[in-house]
């Protein structure tokens, strides 16, 4: 192989891994945000939450479109 190829494939490689990390680590949109129980609680308490899903043990909130985020929890098992 001459030079060219070689670097062409080192610049190629380089990029790919710097994808794979990037995309790792980037800003997921679609998925909610997972929150603590007590966290939820006080979403809801103070009206920062407008509806509220249950799904089995999960728990989905939808926040104001100002706040632009919907967090999910778990119920825990004390709860009733």
């Amino acid at each position: 192989m001459n030079d060219l190829t070689k670097q062409i494939l080192l610049w190629v490689a380089l990029a790919v891994i710097l994808l794979a990390i990037f995309s790792q680590f980037g800003m997921r949109t679609g998925q909610p945000a997972t929150i603590d129980y007590s966290q939820f609680l006080s979403d809801v308490k103070s009206n920062n939450v407008d509806s509220v899903t249950l799904k089995g043990e999960i728990i989905e909130g939808k926040r104001p479109t100002a706040i632009n985020s919907s967090p999910t929890t778990r119920k825990p098992a004390t709860a009733r």
